[in-house]
């Protein structure tokens, strides 16, 4: 009988979080898509392009002030049990980014200033500063940790809206685009308000440290492992189309980004399951580490299932999703499309893993991981693209995951964690 209650508590969990996180990213998948028409016709090709560029640049600018704190964080405020330190968990996270952010904005401004390429688009350098600048205030990790999935997707939603609403009566003319980016950072700004005003109603207030350089400097050391994982995945990940594009043409590039978005939209379903049962592991794993493993072992058949439905869905209107997006160059996209699902494989592998290694804190060994993977994967493609064109950027996706997989079951085999 007991068991039968923990089996319909872990599931239940998942299934009902699953609804409201999966809302909330669907939310978040369309939203720049029914925006991007609109803007197109008010700003024009070349300066929405601009505005994309900022985009990417105040993107890397957000994953450097994150240095990885949501992923310590949420392991720090899921352990807490009696939830007392929350509120002083988040204050010292947050005096670390606004460091981390003080730096981004010196760097930052002295390029845009000495460059003169770059002076030329100040006015929307500063613009795009909102967009660094919501990660002082995005507290989604620290709602993740706190198992308030409910409000998580209710503020995501709410942060989507208000750029919409902006976008739509704000970006009248070609000059407005600047302006875009910054509804981009205010739609994350209101809701961070929102999640700070919830955890402030809801949890103790009793904070026993205070602002000072050791507090930053304690933030820094306990994420940076975290920071370089971000890091070196995020690079990897952007290299591929530059790599492609250098070595065969742009068109190929462009083939490619459409097979990655497909990919990445699949393999979402995974990340979305890590992010909803992180902080329950973590909890979990505190008491034992195998009832954390049968947590795991009842919930991510979902996934599975999920994602395998989804591909077979795919492969059986294959024609009508390839031509949906181009209208040459028809057969390589649709097989180099399918051959990429290989590699969904093998992230189905190394999913739990990498949710266990989250949850014991593991954050040397992922890191240790997490760097070479990218670096050899990036040589890996080179090579396999001038030999074998799009295809080889396709089978280093594959080598990568793959290898990454391999990586984590050695690692977490041959040391297990304490």
């Amino acid at each position: 009988m007991v068991k039968r209650i923990i089996l319909t508590e872990n599931i239940t969990f998942f299934l009902k979080n699953s609804f409201y996180v999966g809302v909330s990213n669907i939310v978040s998948l369309i939203s720049p898509i029914i925006a991007i028409p609109f803007l197109v016709d008010k700003v024009g090709l070349s300066n929405y392009g601009l505005s994309t560029i900022a985009l990417s640049l105040s993107m890397i600018a957000v994953s450097v002030i994150k240095f990885g704190f949501d992923i310590s964080g949420v392991n720090r405020i899921a352990k807490d049990k009696t939830k007392k330190h929350t509120i002083e968990t988040i204050l010292s996270i947050t005096y670390a980014k606004a460091f981390l952010f003080l730096l981004v904005l010196f760097f930052s401004t002295l390029v845009f200033t000495l460059i003169p390429a770059a002076r030329t688009h100040l006015s929307l350098f500063f613009c795009s500063l909102t967009i660094p600048l919501s990660a002082l205030f995005n507290l989604n990790w620290a709602l993740q940790g706190l198992e308030k999935f409910k409000h998580l997707s209710l503020f995501t939603i709410l942060g989507k809206a208000v750029f919409l609403a902006g976008v739509f009566t704000t970006i009248t003319n070609d000059s407005d685009y600047i302006f875009i980016n910054v509804w981009v950072g205010l739609g994350t700004i209101v809701t961070g308000g929102l999640s700070l005003g919830l955890i402030f109603k809801t949890q103790s207030k009793e904070i026993k440290s205070s602002f000072s350089g050791n507090v930053i400097f304690k933030e820094l050391k306990s994420s940076r492992e975290y920071f370089v994982t971000n890091i070196s995945i995020y690079l990897s990940m952007y290299l591929f189309p530059f790599i492609i594009g250098v070595l065969t043409s742009n068109t190929m590039a462009g083939i490619y980004a459409i097979i990655e978005k497909i990919y990445t939209l699949l393999r979402t379903s995974f990340g979305i399951y890590q992010s909803i049962m992180h902080p329950r592991i973590s909890s979990l794993i505190e008491h034992s580490r195998k009832k954390a493993k049968k947590a795991i072992m009842e919930t991510y058949v979902f996934v599975v299932v999920f994602v395998f439905v989804a591909i077979l869905g795919i492969v059986v209107f294959q024609d009508q999703v390839v031509e949906y997006f181009v209208n040459e160059y028809y057969d390589i996209t649709r097989k180099a499309m399918l051959l990429s699902f290989l590699g969904l494989l093998f992230v189905s592998i190394n999913c739990p893993i990498y949710l266990m290694a989250l949850a014991l804190d593991a954050k040397k060994e992922i890191m240790k991981i997490s760097l070479k993977t990218p670096i050899i994967g990036v040589l890996f493609c080179g090579v396999s693209v001038h030999f074998f064109g799009i295809f080889g950027a396709v089978y280093a996706l594959i080598f990568i995951e793959a290898m990454y997989a391999i990586l984590l079951l050695i690692s977490f085999k041959i040391k297990p964690q304490k």
